[in-house]
């Protein structure tokens, strides 16, 4: 009796080992990507463009120095968030409807913080200085106003999910002691994706880069600085995170909570920054987007995305080009705006703001 308990215990065991490693181990898809990128090594190489959109623009609208940009079901949406207005614009660039406008009304900001476009083509924004979400439809009329002015932390980023919960993504405060906070149209639901006291500093100061990204089967991922991983975040509350350590991450400094804002600022500056998210390829791949300062040269920044396949496999890393500023991505496709300042030259093409949309250069691969 003994023997034969020994012996189940051991296969027990090995079937749990077994599955364990067939879980490691990475699909044909994930393998052949590993062999892509240490081949591309480069954005450039990785990533091709597909198209230039030039956005027409009257003579008297221009966009602002750093729009936010996110897509539609036929075109694209740009967030003006100093001149506080919403442009939509249509697959050839064409400006089809322009909304919003600075005040304290309904429809008005103060300040457009984030902006997104949900998949039925509402758009929404956040004002953290009137601390109050809006919804309008893509024809500019507005849905409804969230007045969040019990809200007391840092936003940076709005998304929403596939049941409409907007979700934002801020630095933790005292009473919203975590990255995420999930709100309806009915108000706040609950916050998530707890902060560590480690870095309480850092979030007083208002630190924070990272992204947050929703799939077609409603699956949230979210990152930020303070960590190298990847959060998945379920709609049956669910929740899990993956990642491996990059090569030469360097984990942020500890700081004090009298510490001068200079030095809390340094030690950033010093340390791997999580920067964005990123889902592309048919929602196949997650980039994460990670930099590095060079201390003694702060004009040369290393950036580089992080590869993982969204069965959470790591798959290697893609060095991006000084040419790659990538704002956005749907997921299939990368987007960047190229926005110029308004200055006469002879080639009016030269001066007009576009669109360059970018795929994986992987074209042998099937879907």
């Amino acid at each position: 009796m003994y023997k034969i308990k020994n012996i189940t215990l051991i296969l027990f065991m090995y079937i749990i080992i077994l599955s364990c490693s067939q879980k490691n181990e990475l699909d044909q898809f994930e393998k052949d990507m590993v062999n892509f990128i240490k081949d591309s090594k480069y954005t450039t190489r990785a990533f091709k463009l597909i198209d230039s959109v030039n956005l027409k623009l009257p003579a008297d609208l221009f966009l602002d120095a750093s729009p936010i940009i996110r897509t539609w079901r036929k075109g694209f949406v740009i967030f003006n968030n100093e001149s506080l207005n919403i442009l939509v614009f249509n697959t050839k660039g064409q400006l089809i409807n322009k909304f919003g406008r600075r005040g304290d009304g309904p429809g008005e900001f103060n300040k457009i913080v984030s902006g997104t476009v949900d998949k039925y083509d509402n758009v929404y924004t956040y004002d953290n200085i009137l601390k109050r979400i809006n919804c309008f439809n893509i024809n500019g009329k507005l849905n409804f106003i969230l007045n969040v002015n019990y809200f007391d932390a840092e936003t940076r980023l709005i998304t929403v999910d596939n049941n409409k919960n907007i979700y934002l993504h801020h630095t933790p405060s005292k009473k919203f002691n975590g990255f995420i906070s999930i709100f309806d149209s009915t108000g706040y639901k609950k916050t998530i994706v707890n902060g560590n006291e480690k870095y309480e500093s850092y979030y007083l100061r208002g630190f924070l880069e990272g992204g947050i990204v929703v799939d077609k089967n409603n699956n949230v991922y979210e990152c930020n600085t303070y960590n190298y991983k990847i959060r998945i975040l379920r709609s049956d509350d669910t929740k899990e995170e993956f990642g491996i350590e990059p090569s030469g991450f360097k984990e942020l400094i500890k700081a004090n909570y009298n510490d001068p804002y200079e030095k809390i600022r340094d030690n950033f500056k010093k340390s791997t920054i999580v920067r964005n998210l990123f889902l592309i390829y048919n929602q196949k791949l997650l980039l994460l987007e990670i930099l590095k300062f060079n201390e003694y040269d702060p004009i040369d920044v290393d950036r580089r995305f992080i590869v993982y396949s969204t069965n959470k496999k790591f798959l290697g890393e893609l060095i991006i080009s000084k040419l790659n500023n990538f704002d956005f991505s749907d997921g299939e496709y990368l987007y960047q705006l190229w926005n110029p300042p308004p200055l006469p030259f002879e080639d009016i093409n030269k001066n007009s703001a576009s669109i360059k949309i970018y795929k994986l250069n992987y074209s042998y691969l099937k879907n």
